[in-house]
């Protein structure tokens, strides 16, 4: 199990698998509220990788395996830094975002 942490009270569960290549690029799954990387692991996330590409797909504080201090509000803003603050931790290669939902957004 991997797992990012942001701080004492807050992580996130993460699923990285680099591309074959460096040149290929790696799917960064992004979640709806309710959803986990389950979703993703079930078909998508391994059908990509036997393509050769990279996926990495994480679970949003409170969602499973995620910790999250419930003195903090869940918002736009915090998943979109949770997000960018994770890319920029596991520096993934090339990038693509998919997203459901919120995860769309």
């Amino acid at each position: 199990m991997s797992e990012y942490q942001i701080d004492s009270k807050n992580s996130l569960f993460y699923l990285h698998s680099p591309p074959a290549t460096e040149d290929m690029p790696t799917f960064v799954f992004v979640n709806a509220l309710t959803g986990s990387t389950d979703h993703w692991e079930a078909v998508v996330a391994p059908g990509l990788r036997e393509q050769g590409f990279g996926t990495l797909s994480y679970n949003f504080r409170g969602q499973d395996k995620s910790r999250f201090d419930e003195q903090l509000e869940l918002t736009n803003a915090l998943i979109v830094d949770d997000l960018v603050s994770l890319i920029e931790a596991l520096r993934p290669s090339r990038p693509v975002l998919v997203g459901l939902s919120i995860g769309g957004l």
